[in-house]
This record gives C-alpha cells, structure tokens and sequence, in this order.
C-alpha cells in the first residue's frame, strides 16, 4: 500500500499540470484514499467543465484524473485545443472513456467510442449517461482488428485488458467481437483525430484502418508505443516507420503555451502523429482554451 501511495505521488510531483500544484493535487488525493477507505462504491467525481465520472477503486487510469486534473495532460491537451463541436473522434480503446469525456462532453465533437470488455463497456456506457452525452457519442462493445472474427481478451486487468495471446491461458478472459476501423467508415465518416490505446494490439488495429489512414481528413493519431507491441511479435520502431510512410510527423504537445515540436522518433508512452502541421498548428492557436486546477490552457 505504501509503496503504491509513493508512486502515485512521485507521478503526481513529475506531472505537467499536477506538479505545479502538488497542495491541490494532494489533498484530491488524500479525499480519494479516504473515500476508497470507508465508502466501498462508486463515487461521481468533476473532471473538468462540468464534466463528471464515475469512478471506483481499481480504475487506475480513470482515477489518475482526481488527482493529476488529466493523467495525460499534453495528449489530453492536444484532444481539447484540436476538437471542435461537429468533428469526428474515434476512440479506440475507450476504456470508461476520459477521452471520449473531453471530446464530446467539453468539445462538443461526435463521438464513436470502442471498447470490446463488457464490464468496461458498461461503465464507458454508464459515463456517456451520466453526462446525457448519448447524441454525441456512440459506443461500439467491439474490439478492432485487421479482419473481422472474434478474439479472446484479458477481463482483469481494468485500463491493462489486452489482447490474450495464444500461449498464455490461465489468466480471467471473454471472447469479444472484432472489426476492422474502416468498417464504421460509412456509418459515421471520418475522423479527425483517432486516439489508439489498445495494449500492444496497434499493428493489427492499424492494418484494419487503411482506407481510413488514406483519407486527408484524418488529421492527426494519438498512438501509445510503450513495448507492448513485443507480445503480438511487432516491434514500435515497425509501427513508428508505418505512420512515417502514411505521410504523419511525430510531435510533442506543450498545452500551456500551444506549442508543437517535431520529433525525431516515437516517445516512451504516447506519441502525437500529425498528418498536416500548418493546419494542426492554426487550429491549436485559435481554439477555445479550457480551465482546470485554476489555471486558463
């Protein structure tokens, strides 16, 4: 327990937003642990502009936005400042949804939300209610993939459930549906911005998204390459080169004074592809600004 607690607060002391208000950070920190302590149910917490989620002990990546504000704060950023009401979101790897919050509950952007385990997708469901955001966002109790089939996933693991590979088999799992991205291309069009969080699983996600990569409406992907590739037999230096030759420029997002950097490669979590710069960086600069732990971003 106490070596969690130090953790989280060494992320709490690195964090972009977080770090500059550690008082503030702390003491949604300590209400979170005391909650957690002597109330066992879910709580309805503010993230940001009204905005809300219901978190419960466990949701690891969802609860980092008590204390940090956003627990992704530069990628989190680039979402707020590039969306606009009337854009297209796909959120691939939804989880309980804090992206798909900040889309369309703070940006007024539609929404498709994807999210293949069924108890996460009933709290990605149960967040889309809470915030009456049900004409803006649709949620998709599929996986993505390259071809069309079912698959079997890791069920609990909470914001880590991945892809199950063929040799490990003693570990609580579901089988799940999987699409292709470019299935839904019809239905809903395309997006702007896509943001991919599926635990190793991005090669196979983006072999299923071809005609959607093609399209020059899709102006930017948030892609997490941490390794995790390695246990699907893909390296992120592959997936790396593949966004190079489908003609996006790796860049880093400093929210606070809106500014993109050009990366040389890809980071140690995640990494910002941006198809056009000059319109990226535009539309960075005219967007509405957010507000959160007291500060105007």
């Amino acid at each position: 327990m106490m070596k969690k607690l130090l953790k989280i607060i060494r992320y709490i002391n690195l964090h972009p937003l977080a770090g500059r208000h550690k008082l503030k950070a702390y003491a949604k920190l300590l209400h979170w642990q005391i909650w957690q302590l002597f109330f066992r149910r879910p709580k309805n917490m503010k993230l940001i502009h009204g905005v809300k989620m219901r978190m419960s002990k466990g949701m690891s990546g969802a609860t980092g936005n008590i204390y940090t504000g956003l627990h992704e704060f530069n990628d989190m950023g680039f979402t707020m400042h590039l969306l606009r009401e009337g854009d297209l979101f796909f959120d691939i790897g939804a989880n309980v949804g804090s992206y798909t919050m900040l889309a369309s509950g703070v940006c007024g952007a539609k929404t498709v939300a994807f999210e293949p385990v069924p108890s996460t997708y009933k709290s990605l469901s149960d967040n889309i209610h809470l915030n009456h955001l049900e004409g803006l966002v649709h949620a998709e109790n599929t996986a993505l993939g390259a071809s069309v089939g079912t698959i079997t996933f890791t069920s609990s693991l909470d914001a880590r459930n991945h892809v199950l590979p063929d040799w490990i088999t003693d570990v609580p799992s579901t089988e799940v549906p999987v699409c292709r991205a470019d299935d839904f291309k019809d239905e809903y069009g395309v997006p702007v911005l896509v943001k991919m969080d599926v635990e190793g699983f991005e090669w196979e996600v983006l072999m299923g998204m071809h005609s959607l990569l093609a399209s020059h409406d899709l102006k930017a992907v948030i892609l997490e390459l941490n390794t995790s590739s390695m246990r699907y037999g893909h390296e992120d230096q592959q997936i790396h080169q593949f966004m190079l030759n489908q003609g996006f420029t790796p860049i880093g997002y400093d929210p606070f004074n809106r500014l993109i950097q050009k990366l040389d490669s890809y980071g140690s979590h995640n990494t910002i592809y941006v198809r056009d710069l000059d319109w990226t960086t535009s539309r960075l600069e005219i967007s509405k600004p957010f507000r959160i732990f007291g500060e105007t971003i």
